[in-house]
């Protein structure tokens, strides 16, 4: 083979290898570019900041101020519960919704309370599953979604031990619950949304196509300037 031949093959060869890699490179751009197409305001939640923001939010606001939330209009659609491996991008809390916060020590949790069960709010927070709604009296139900591969917001109830304790305030008391029992139904949950038990704290996600419920029962009040100690995770 000819000097000038080598040339032309390594030529050849070079143009080919090209090709090869542009086209590599126009089939990844596609790949990604359907993806975006698909959700394009989406993303998995993999660090909690959004969460932490309404957090933030939550604690700079008065117990005056989150009566009058709740009693606020909203909407209770249980059925907005589902899991979910990503949610919208720009999420965040509607002050004028917040109603309080829970706190479950045992995995680590702090989240606020928002009135209703309004997708927007249930990205950043969990939600009253009904209209009458007062902590520390009858069954105060309160849903969430999960999220695939994440422990943000209800997504790791089902681990929490019976008699734990769970906290929820409004800023004026703080109810504490300890947990008496831990449910999974695949259809109807209405018996556990519209049980009238007093002192009933339900909690309720879904995952895995069926419906996780934590129940328990209130055993102590605190006000809100005098917490237990478990209360507070963060400084």
């Amino acid at each position: 083979m000819t000097e000038y031949e080598l040339l032309v093959q390594r030529y050849q060869e070079r143009k080919y290898f090209i090709k090869f890699i542009t086209l590599i490179i126009l089939v990844l751009i596609l790949g990604i570019s359907l993806l975006f197409l698909a959700k394009p305001f989406n993303i998995r939640i993999l660090v909690p900041g959004t969460i932490h923001r309404a957090l933030y939010m939550t604690e700079n606001l008065s117990e005056e101020k989150l009566a009058i939330n709740n009693k606020s209009y909203s909407t209770y659609d249980i059925s907005k519960i589902e899991e979910y491996d990503r949610v919208p991008i720009n999420s965040f809390i509607d002050k004028k919704r917040v109603v309080g916060l829970i706190t479950i020590p045992e995995i680590h949790k702090e989240i606020p309370i928002t009135k209703g069960l309004d997708d927007n709010q249930l990205n950043v927070s969990v939600g009253t599953a009904k209209k009458e709604s007062d902590m520390g009296k009858a069954n105060y139900v309160i849903a969430g979604y999960s999220i695939i591969d994440s422990d943000e917001l209800f997504s790791n109830i089902d681990q929490i031990s019976i008699y734990s304790s769970i906290y929820v305030t409004d800023k004026n008391v703080i109810y504490e619950y300890s947990v008496t029992d831990k449910l999974h139904k695949l259809n109807s949950i209405s018996s556990a949304i519209y049980s009238e038990e007093e002192g009933k704290l339900t909690l309720i996600t879904k995952k895995s196509g069926q419906y996780t419920i934590v129940e328990g029962k209130l055993i102590n009040k605190y006000q809100y300037d005098s917490p237990p100690k478990l209360y507070k995770l963060r400084s």
